[in-house]
């Protein structure tokens, strides 16, 4: 049996994840990061846009804390670099609305795009100095699926029911 001796780090998000959206550049140069939400209500308005906020930190706590975090020294700890593998599960919350047919199914198939909810999770991840640049990723394996439907269980697995993002990042081999 070989062990498994490539660099990785796991970790686990807990949160809405939220897309990172495409940057708008105006007239003056600046940039707006993302759509800001366009409910006409200020106060759902000023919720779905502290929400948005709120995402990229967790997700940078997380991978900080994944990395070695505060109890490593900052040249110890753990920053993956060279060719990178990312296997992440997003786990969205249901509809409220559903049907009982529609409880059964396990994939999110509607909005937000898979490769937005990407971005929202590599960009975070590289501030957080877990990995040193997201061009490093050469490969990337994305599930989004609905969160478990827990069905009155009195034991429940720890995050189970929870929206969230699951990560796995390994170094590969730079050769074959």
């Amino acid at each position: 049996m070989l062990l498994d001796t490539r660099r990785s780090i796991e970790f686990v998000a807990y949160g809405d994840p939220i897309p990172k959206g495409s940057t708008t550049r105006l007239p003056n140069g600046m940039t707006i990061d993302g759509a800001p939400s366009r409910s006409k209500d200020k106060a759902k308005r000023k919720a779905a846009n502290a929400r948005r906020k709120a995402w990229p930190v967790i997700v940078r706590d997380a991978a900080f804390e994944a990395s070695g975090g505060e109890d490593v020294a900052p040249r110890d700890r753990m920053r993956l670099d060279g060719p990178l593998d990312v296997t992440a599960t997003f786990y969205l919350a249901r509809p409220k609305n559903e049907s009982r047919a529609e409880r059964e199914r396990i994939w999110h198939t509607n909005k937000p795009d898979i490769d937005k909810l990407l971005r929202g999770l590599l960009d975070p991840m590289k501030k957080a100095g877990a990995i040193a640049e997201d061009c490093r990723v050469a490969r990337v394996v994305v599930e989004k699926k609905y969160v478990e439907a827990l069905n009155g269980l009195t034991l429940q697995p720890m995050g189970a029911g929870r929206p969230r993002v699951v990560v796995r990042v390994v170094e590969m081999a730079t050769t074959e």
